[in-house]
């Protein structure tokens, strides 16, 4: 599924993680997600920050001329978070 979204959100880690809650309402009832990209390396990388997301933007820049950055949804497991909480 894609989804369109403004520069403001692409520059802010919070307001992308919204919008993607907003387009798909079954991830308000999960914990958590996460955000994922693949690199040039087809290593899987992490988004948490505004800082990586800019990155994972210029990423898309370079790599795909700026058309597109292709993410992934992951939840949150609630074994991980239990597991947090036992520690």
């Amino acid at each position: 599924v894609r989804i369109g979204v403004i520069a403001d959100e692409a520059s802010s880690f919070a307001a992308l993680k919204a919008s993607i809650q907003s387009a798909f309402p079954e991830l308000r009832q999960a914990v958590d997600f996460q955000l994922v990209f693949l690199d040039n390396e087809g290593d899987t990388c992490l988004l948490s920050s505004d800082a990586e997301l800019a990155e994972a933007v210029n990423f898309a820049i370079r790599e795909n001329q700026g058309k597109s950055l292709r993410l992934s949804v992951q939840a949150v497991q609630l074994f991980r978070l239990a597991q947090a909480d036992a520690d």
